[in-house]
């Protein structure tokens, strides 16, 4: 391990969830910062499929393989906007506004 990372080990401690309200706010934080890398993730895979698939103008076998990786990129990327639509219904629903979902209101 390099001495740079020793900080961060000092850090990392987590405080243990003494409620149940304290254990679904870290499980929904931490699922949504995976969701959050899931996106960002399919997003560049999303613009990488639409790179290759310009660049490759003369190929068709490469068409129909990158058309399949760009179709299963999308539905990833939908079923990863569900979920993350489906813990800000829930949020509301069971009153935990700030679990980290950000949440905006019109101006008064």
């Amino acid at each position: 391990m390099s001495m740079a990372t020793l900080p961060l080990l000092a850090h990392a401690q987590v405080d243990t969830p003494s409620t149940f309200r304290e254990a679904v706010m870290l499980f929904v934080t931490a699922l949504r910062g995976i969701i959050a890398i899931l996106f960002a993730s399919l997003s560049v895979g999303i613009v990488y499929g639409v790179v290759r698939y310009f660049m490759s103008t003369d190929d068709a076998d490469a068409h129909e393989k990158i058309r399949g990786y760009l179709i299963w990129a999308v539905v990833g990327l939908i079923v990863v906007f569900g979920m993350w639509a489906l813990i800000g219904v829930l949020s509301n629903t069971f009153g935990w506004g700030a679990v980290g979902i950000p949440l905006l209101s019109p101006p008064v």
